[in-house]
């Protein structure tokens, strides 16, 4: 990009080169029996807050699902992320494929190196891209973003998952959500601040949260128990179940707030993570997706 508009590195990774090569993963997926099977039953749990008409009529729906599997979620059958699994067992010559400008290879590291989150974009250079912060990182990224950036605005919010293209550029997702309602930015924002000031390290959000946070249905839950999955969950992390009991009691004693927008910082989750923080090595990440789920259904009794 020119010089002046504080972009830097050069583009390593055309659009069509990603795009191409989701669609070379998925047709690995579906290929292989017991990935197809994970596949649609991992549905259940990144839409367990939508409903089937809902995720039928949203055309991006699929694709944010897509990227959560490959790159989020990790596979006990196969024991690691889909996407590296998947390269693993992929022939060279299937990953040096020419796929135009790059390599599926590249792809795949860019894909590798992506991090998901809600980005608030604060500047805007008009044909090449915009300038964005990660409201629960607190790092700024340079999108490329020639066309996106004659409709994008400052201070809108960018959900979803950006890709690494280059020395300093990242691309956004193509099924990355734009919020431009004021009160839903204020509420993210204040969640946010609030919830990277209880923490530690940094904040991290998964894609199967943003899921829950901005495409959720009302009044849409999981079906089934939420606070046996929860239980259930939290053993196979290795919690011990008098831990795990104590944590869900504490947690479904507590009322649950329907207008925070994002629980867990400096409220009853936050606890809740706080003790397994301290007193095991489970992933928080996924502890905090069964306990939300457990309270937010217990708030709706």
């Amino acid at each position: 990009m020119p010089a002046g508009t504080g972009y830097t590195g050069s583009v390593t990774l055309a659009p069509d080169n990603l795009e191409r090569t989701f669609a070379w993963l998925e047709h690995r997926l579906a290929g292989d029996p017991q990935w197809a099977r994970e596949f649609l039953e991992s549905r259940a749990v990144f839409f367990a807050h939508r409903s089937p008409r809902s995720v039928e009529s949203d055309p991006l729906a699929h694709r944010r699902h897509l990227e959560w599997f490959l790159l989020e979620r990790f596979s006990p059958a196969r024991g690691g992320v889909p996407l590296e699994v998947l390269v693993h067992s992929a022939r060279g010559a299937a990953l040096e494929a020419d796929e135009g400008e790059g390599t599926r290879e590249q792809a795949v590291a860019a894909m590798l190196a992506s991090l998901t989150s809600v980005f608030l974009v604060t500047g805007v250079v008009p044909s090449e891209g915009v300038w964005v912060r990660d409201l629960a990182g607190g790092g700024e990224y340079a999108l490329e973003e020639p066309e996106a950036s004659h409709a994008l605005e400052q201070g809108d919010l960018l959900v979803g998952r950006l890709f690494s293209v280059g020395d300093t550029l990242h691309r956004m997702s193509s099924a990355a959500g734009v919020f431009r309602e004021e009160r839903l930015r204020e509420a993210v924002t204040r969640d946010l601040e609030r919830a990277r000031a209880s923490r530690r390290g940094s904040l991290r959000l998964s894609q199967a949260e943003l899921e829950r946070m901005f495409w959720s249905d009302p009044d849409e839950g999981a079906a089934g128990d939420a606070k046996a999955r929860a239980r259930e969950a939290l053993l196979a992390d290795g919690v011990p179940p008098e831990l795990a009991d104590a944590v869900l009691g504490e947690l479904l004693s507590a009322p649950f707030d329907p207008s925070r927008v994002l629980p867990g910082a400096q409220d009853a989750l936050g606890r809740a993570l706080d003790r397994l923080a301290f007193e095991t090595s489970a992933d928080l990440a996924r502890a905090r997706e069964v306990l939300l789920d457990a309270w937010t259904e217990q708030g709706r009794v």
